[in-house]
């Protein structure tokens, strides 16, 4: 099926062979081959042709890689075409394949089914292609391997992704009911995996962050991921530094949930990706940070955490977890799981509202200060638990993200 969507190009331009856009609704999810009509400007004047090689999705945004690329240095009006900005989104809208086929003939002088592909001639295109073999690097381990809304079939989720999994729960305290070696539900030639790890149920209690500051003879305790008594664990998250005036944070969360379904393609069973998460803001009152769920469907995974008092130097710590408290089922045990889990902590307003994590040892010491001088430009934001974590910093000001 020929499908072609009307994408507004941010005003900054391109970045490289990619476009970042809206979610999309997914009865009408954009799909690899699809064709873009690129339009930029307050008056939505039609820039370039794109076709879809690649999707990558997060909570709020997907983000279109190309496998051809044809841009016009000087747009043409929509309205030459008989398309008026009044009837365009900020979303990607579809547009009618006849009508993009024409407009792809006007701007590039061939077909959509003409257009070059990326060849890597050039030092972009050679960067870009280093890109994409890293993303499939990184998919194949982490996934989805196939889009955001993929299809494994012929084996469990576990087996086919290596990282990026959080663990349901045990169904006890204890020894659990179903076993460490449990019989799982094996269909269309799956086979069970041999080990079924559980989750360590102090997944966080062992972790808090004080509520007050230790005293001199009390060592502050650290959260440590070793510290989990599993294989896998149920949660993940991070410890960062902000103002002690700071009122809330806004988290974002994403995750894959992977359900028994019937292939589109295959008509076998498979186990089918669906998009999980949301955004919520998590005010940062001294002391434990209750459960909340971030997804109004999925309301077994919580974001969970707790927030220190002042440490006197006008900031404070805080420390979130995502955490999925589902409890292992005993068939079809991977719907229970969660897959290619992401947190992101941010301002509301997206201020720079992250400072450097404080040195609580004072005494001085002669190699630590050279080393803070020659790295006084490399600051750790964040710390992560299970997880690692990339701060994005403030241009004007390195001490701050």
């Amino acid at each position: 099926m020929e499908n072609a969507w009307i994408v507004r190009v941010p005003d900054a331009g391109l970045r490289g062979f990619c476009v970042s856009v809206g979610r999309v609704v997914a009865d009408d999810a954009i799909q690899a081959g699809d064709g873009l009509l690129l339009v930029a400007g307050k008056h939505a004047e039609a820039v370039g042709i794109a076709r879809v090689y690649r999707m990558r999705e997060s909570v709020d945004e997907i983000e279109l890689y190309f496998d051809a690329l044809h841009q016009n240095p000087e747009g043409r009006p929509l309205t030459d075409f008989g398309i008026y900005e009044a009837e365009l989104p900020d979303s990607p809208a579809r547009i009618r394949w006849a009508t993009f086929e024409e407009v792809t003939r006007s701007l590039s002088g061939a077909s959509f089914a003409s257009l070059r592909t990326l060849a890597g001639t050039t030092k972009e295109e050679q960067a870009y292609v280093r890109e994409l073999l890293r993303l499939a690097a990184v998919d194949d381990l982490l996934g989805p391997a196939n889009g955001p809304r993929e299809e494994i079939v012929g084996m469990s989720v576990r087996d086919r992704y290596l990282v990026g999994k959080l663990s349901p729960m045990s169904p006890t305290k204890g020894e659990s009911e179903v076993g460490p070696f449990a019989e799982e539900e094996v269909t269309d030639g799956e086979t069970p995996g041999d080990l079924v790890p559980y989750a360590n149920e102090d997944h966080i209690s062992r972790d808090d962050v004080p509520a007050s500051n230790p005293s001199e003879d009390e060592e502050e305790p650290e959260i440590n991921a070793s510290g989990s008594r599993t294989l896998v664990p149920s949660s993940m998250g991070l410890t960062f530094c902000v103002a002690d005036d700071q009122e809330s944070v806004e988290v974002a969360a994403s995750w894959g949930h992977y359900a028994r379904a019937e292939s589109e393609a295959t008509g076998r069973r498979c186990w089918k990706r669906i998009p999980a998460g949301g955004i919520i803001t998590v005010p940062l009152n001294e002391g434990p940070i209750p459960p909340r769920p971030v997804d109004h469907v999925s309301t077994s995974v919580v974001v969970q955490g707790t927030v220190s008092a002042p440490l006197g130097q006008g900031d404070r710590l805080v420390t979130l977890f995502l955490i999925n408290t589902q409890v292992m089922p005993p068939q079809g045990q991977d719907q229970a799981w969660v897959f290619q889990p992401e947190i992101i902590v941010r301002d509301a307003e997206g201020r720079p509202v992250f400072r450097r994590r404080p040195v609580l040892q004072e005494q001085y010491d002669e190699d630590r200060q050279s080393l803070e001088m020659i790295y006084r430009h490399r600051v750790e934001f964040a710390t992560g638990h299970g997880v690692s974590v990339h701060a994005t910093v403030d241009s004007e000001n390195p001490e701050l993200a």
